[in-house]
């Protein structure tokens, strides 16, 4: 993870930081359709397929949480927390069946965007955040997301058609939330953070 740093203000204590990259990982099965690549290559007689896809899925899922750092002065104070991951995603061609996952991939990518990930490559992990400053006391965890998209297809080849799920994941973020106010935000992202780090301390 390339350094950064977060700063927010003591009335908002919900920032999010943007890193575009050429993303990199999967889904858990239960939260965000991760799988790994299942597709098989197609025999001689039909060596290319044709690909549909539905209307793509898109959600935000949280990937790394720290612990809670408390902050008690008033001016509030910098941290790095060490994160741990909750989620792997990872790009992938899920299938029952044979299809050229490398065929069914490039028609998803033409319409998702070119910047989704590769097959396979999942988000670099450091194990540390960046420095996070904040201007007020408050306890805060960091939280690392990424923007899942997915997409059901079906694969057909001569008079063969096969159905499956593709997915991959794009735009890489860091936001913080601080687990002692009263009202959260009701964002995806922060109600998962909640649960995953606020609650187990109390918050």
């Amino acid at each position: 993870m390339s350094p950064r740093s977060l700063s927010v203000l003591p009335t908002v204590m919900v920032a999010t930081l943007l890193t575009l990259s050429a993303c990199t990982q999967g889904t858990d099965p239960s939260r965000a359709g991760s799988a790994t690549p299942t597709g098989s290559t197609p025999s001689a007689e039909c060596a290319v397929g044709s690909v549909s896809l539905s209307p793509l899925r898109v959600t935000t899922v949280v990937t790394q949480v720290s612990d809670v750092t408390t902050i008690d002065d008033p001016h509030g104070g910098s941290f790095t927390a060490k994160m741990r991951p909750v989620r792997t995603v990872t790009p992938s061609v899920v299938v029952e069946g044979t299809v050229d996952p490398a065929t069914v991939f490039a028609a998803f990518v033409e319409k998702a965007g070119e910047d989704v990930a590769p097959l396979g490559h999942v988000p670099e992990r450091d194990g540390m955040s960046g420095l996070v400053t904040i201007a007020g006391p408050g306890a805060i965890v960091v939280y690392e997301s990424v923007r899942v998209i997915e997409a059901s297809f079906t694969y057909r080849c001569g008079k063969q058609a096969t159905s499956g799920v593709v997915n991959s994941w794009r735009r890489e973020a860091t936001g913080l939330v601080q687990c002692d106010l009263k009202k959260q935000k009701t964002v995806d992202v922060v109600v998962e953070t909640v649960a995953l780090a606020c609650s187990a301390t109390g918050g």
